[in-house]
């Protein structure tokens, strides 16, 4: 006999007991059932083992359910090992769980619910089991659970977090606390004067240095506009300077001059620097600023003094050509009264070209005064004090004028001079008088540098150029030349090499340097001597 016969006998002898049919042929996909005998042998397995279980029912029938399934007795009901036997009594149904690892390495869970099997004298014969697929729940459950776990830990930590969070916090605002209290006093007790202001100069904030010096208190001035207390004719352009702030440049420092309290009016130094949002919008602005007033004061004072000292220099050098300078207006001047004998003569002694000869003296006479008249004036241009101007200037006209002014001293010194000028210099902007009076020193230095050297070898080369930034006028003399600590002390006030110099004349020419932000410097040549150099820079072109 087959063992679907034995079982289909077994369970036709019991009236309790129906054997497996249609009912649950149809649901092979979603149930399993089992059937064992007394000694728990499996005797029947549905076709749906194949689906749930990977195997095929004739691969199974034979086998012990706990050889099929590893139950799992956590999940069971509890009962004794061999529950599935039911023995104890026989009515009784159980629920129990298993698993098992399929061909394809996933693990399958079952739920079975296991009842007894009698024949016709209510004896057992078997068990029947119905199992259910709880794979899918179980997972989803498990996923619960880890979840669940998961979420747990994640409140736990988030506590942790937030209480560690909260302490930090409560130590951050008390140092905060403190930091105002030190930031607070540390902006109080500022000489500087600190201001914050809104577009449109609104005052947000300012320290009590600055309510000092503008005489206000605080609540008059927080909400008030400084536009008023800029001098009007600053005004404009410290504006130009705030709107010019962007987020690559927010700060500028600017000095203005203000209406003090007192009615006067002082000069005030800020750095201002613009605060802006996320998106470049300026916010607000905030600066730190101090009175410069005595400051301005003695640059002012220091500047006219040394306005005096180059004038004072400028009348020494004349004193110092005082003969050549006569020589250089006697010689007109004795011209001008020889052609006068000789006009006297030709008129009196009434010749037929006596009257013409004559106006041809008249023509010389008058030449020779006006070349007097040029050189006094001139003279008298370069020993006048007045206000420094500047203005465009071609260099090569400025060497030529200061070389026209010690004329006498370049001939008495048997210096020749070799002109190397640029035809396209470009102007320069500058002082005529002050700049001539740089080559008029860099010409008498350059010739007394010469006075020990072979009348044939006395060369003096005025040279013009010009580059991308300066323009350059330079005198190589072929002299005795320098030493390297005397070429670094040239300029310096009161250094001389001469044994009757003061010590003067470079230094001033340096001062003047500085006043044009020019450069002035000397090198060595290859040969012997020295070359004295002065360079311009260039005007600043306003490109629309």
């Amino acid at each position: 006999m087959s063992t679907d016969q034995k079982h289909d006998a077994m369970m036709s002898s019991s009236p309790r007991a129906t054997a497996p049919s249609a009912w649950w042929e149809a649901l092979q996909d979603e149930l399993l059932v089992i059937s064992a005998d007394q000694q728990g042998i499996i005797t029947y397995v549905s076709p749906s083992s194949q689906h749930l279980l990977g195997c095929s029912p004739t691969e199974i029938v034979g086998q012990r359910i706990g050889e099929l399934l590893d139950l799992d007795d956590a999940l069971s009901n509890p009962s004794d090992n061999n529950s599935h036997q039911a023995a104890a009594n026989p009515d009784s149904q159980q629920t129990y769980f298993g698993s098992r690892v399929r061909p394809d390495g996933e693990r399958i869970h079952l739920a079975l619910f296991e009842c007894n099997i009698f024949d016709d004298q209510e004896n057992v014969v078997g068990t029947q089991a119905v199992g259910f697929d709880l794979t899918n729940r179980l997972n989803e459950e498990l996923t619960l659970q880890r979840s669940e776990q998961k979420y747990r830990r994640l409140k736990e930590d988030l506590e942790v977090r937030v209480a560690e969070r909260t302490a930090e916090l409560q130590r951050i605002n008390e140092m905060l606390l403190e930091s105002e209290a030190r930031y607070r006093s540390v902006v109080e007790d500022q000489t500087e004067f600190i201001a914050r202001w809104l577009p449109g100069g609104t005052y947000t904030f300012v320290n009590e240095a600055y309510c000092r010096y503008v005489q206000r208190s605080r609540e008059e001035l927080v909400g008030s506009t400084f536009i008023p207390t800029i001098h009007e004719e600053d005004r404009a352009r410290v504006e130009q300077e705030i709107a010019s702030l962007t987020p690559e440049r927010p700060s500028v420092t600017s000095e203005h001059r203000v209406y003090r309290a007192d009615g006067s009016i002082g000069w005030n130094h800020w750095t201002n620097r613009a605060l802006f949002d996320p998106a470049g919008r300026v916010e607000e602005y905030q600066s730190v600023g101090r009175d410069v007033t005595e400051l301005k004061n003695a640059a002012d004072t220091i500047r006219e003094k040394e306005a005096h000292l180059v004038h004072v220099s400028r009348l020494a050098t004349m004193g110092e050509l005082v003969a050549g300078i006569a020589h250089e207006v006697h010689q007109p001047l004795h011209a001008a009264k020889i052609f006068a004998e000789a006009a006297r003569r030709n008129l009196e002694t009434a010749m037929p070209d006596g009257v013409s000869t004559a106006i041809d003296c008249m023509n010389e006479i008058s030449d020779a005064v006006t070349r007097t008249a040029k050189i006094i004036r001139h003279l008298r241009a370069f020993t006048e004090s007045t206000p420094v101007r500047f203005e465009s200037i071609n260099l090569n006209c400025v060497a030529r004028e200061a070389a026209e002014i010690i004329a006498y001293e370049v001939r008495r010194t048997n210096v020749k001079l070799l002109w190397e000028l640029a035809e396209d210099l470009p102007l320069v902007e500058g002082d005529q008088v002050q700049l001539e009076q740089v080559c008029v020193n860099l010409l008498m230095n350059a010739c007394e540098a010469m006075l020990k050297s072979p009348f044939e070898d006395r060369r003096l080369v005025i040279q013009t150029s010009h580059d991308e930034n300066y323009v350059i006028i330079s005198y190589c003399d072929s002299g005795c030349g320098l030493g390297e600590t005397d070429k670094n002390r040239l300029f310096d006030a009161f250094f001389t090499t001469k044994q009757q110099g003061m010590g003067m004349g470079l230094s001033l020419c340096q001062t003047i340097a500085d006043a044009h932000d020019a450069n002035i410097w000397a090198e060595d040549n290859e040969g012997p001597g020295l070359t004295l150099n002065f360079a311009l820079p260039k005007p600043k072109r306003n490109d629309p």
